[in-house]
């Protein structure tokens, strides 16, 4: 069984709010401090939507198609490493809002760009999917998690609400070298969650 240190981890990684600076203070550039404030706080009750509704959706919907653990850790496997991957090629490019200038969103279409996605990413999605399959026969371990993403999405909306201070602090390069660190530790987590789901499938032995 996963620890609980394990899947915070997980979900920090995949779901955790060191990503969010950059593109909140891209998106947010010509908001004023309300304005900042509130798409934070919208931003922070959609994403929180969103997994909630995946995590207690995403199973049944799973188990009435007849996919298996395996086949959900494959898969959340095969996301995780390519989306590493993806940031470690190309680690100085920008967050992705590139040809469309900020001014020109709406408030909407603001909170639409950080939910997904900045906050709730495809390994993000991956990783409460293998979880919630995980511990669905365990009511005290579905309890947890739910109570780690709802941890890591408020951690999300501290770190949009003090995002200026932090980048100025942190500074935009100390973003990318830290988000390079993360990208090689989801690519090795991406590439043993296949590992073991292909031991526990027998494709390959045992250790």
């Amino acid at each position: 069984m996963l620890k609980l240190s394990s899947i915070f981890i997980l979900l920090f990684i995949t779901l955790g709010p060191l990503k969010t600076i950059i593109p909140f203070v891209e998106l947010t550039a010509h908001s004023d401090e309300k304005l900042c404030r509130r798409v934070a706080l919208r931003a922070t009750f959609a994403s929180t939507l969103v997994v909630l509704i995946l995590g207690l959706l995403g199973p049944l919907i799973l188990e009435n198609w007849g996919v298996s653990l395996p086949a959900v850790s494959i898969t959340g496997g095969i996301i995780l490493f390519v989306g590493s991957l993806q940031v470690m090629m190309k680690p100085s490019e920008s967050s992705g809002n590139k040809g469309v200038a900020p001014e020109t969103l709406s408030t909407s279409m603001l909170i639409s760009r950080l939910v997904i996605p900045t906050i709730v990413t495809p390994p993000g999605i991956a990783a409460i999917l293998a979880l919630m399959v995980l511990s669905e026969k365990n009511q005290q371990l579905w309890l947890q998690i739910i109570g780690l993403l709802l941890l890591v999405m408020f951690l999300n909306l501290l770190i949009m609400l003090t995002a200026r201070k932090l980048l100025a602090f942190l500074t935009v390069a100390g973003l990318r070298v830290i988000a390079w660190v993360f990208a090689v530790l989801q690519a090795s987590l991406g590439a043993q969650v296949i590992i073991n789901a292909l031991r526990k499938l027998g494709a390959l032995p045992i250790q």
